[in-house]
């Protein structure tokens, strides 16, 4: 939950573009790689926001050959 913020439910790709506006970012997302990602870079403090799309139509737990690259670029 953010505050301030209701929560709303407005699918993958417009919650990619808000949080893309909460955070700063500025210019279009890259295009997708070959995992199916893209990336808003030049955000506030180093942010990524990243929106990954799986074709095929069914839910997938995650891929941490896709994951574990995007978060080991960050320190907790």
């Amino acid at each position: 939950m953010v505050t301030g913020m209701p929560i709303t439910f407005l699918g993958a790709q417009a919650t990619f573009e808000r949080w893309a506006q909460i955070d700063g970012c500025t210019g279009s997302p890259s295009s997708e790689d070959s995992n199916g990602c893209s990336s808003y870079a030049g955000c506030r403090e180093g942010v990524e926001v990243i929106l990954c799309t799986k074709q095929g139509g069914h839910e997938d737990p995650g891929d941490p050959t896709v994951a574990w690259p995007v978060l080991k670029r960050h320190s907790l």
